[in-house]
């Protein structure tokens, strides 16, 4: 257009989309309200980038601790297994011990 309003609002994505599409002529006090709306949208979307990636980090560390329950959870069954093995292995020598001793007698 050649004026100040087109050399401004040019700048600027959304100015450009509202006076291409709307055509609605920007001044310099729209174009200050519109940059300061721009930096508030811009740290919004850097924060919801950076919740999103938190929420990853979690969702990968809450998987790991999943992971890690579940071998506890086998080695604690096996430790009971073999827990129970030994206490029959033991019952049983007792038990020789016991006959050993009467043999003795």
């Amino acid at each position: 257009q050649g004026d100040w309003s087109s050399d401004v609002c040019s700048s600027d994505l959304n100015v450009k989309m509202l006076k291409n599409f709307y055509g609605i002529r920007c001044i310099p006090e729209d174009y200050e309200a519109i940059n300061t709306l721009n930096d508030k949208l811009a740290r919004l979307q850097r924060a919801y980038k950076n919740l999103k990636k938190e929420k990853e980090s979690i969702l990968s560390k809450n998987k790991i601790i999943k992971q890690e329950k579940e071998t506890i959870k086998e080695q604690n069954k096996s430790i009971q297994e073999e827990n129970e093995q030994l206490k029959q292995e033991i019952e049983a020598l007792k038990e020789q011990i016991a006959k050993n001793g009467k043999n003795y007698s």
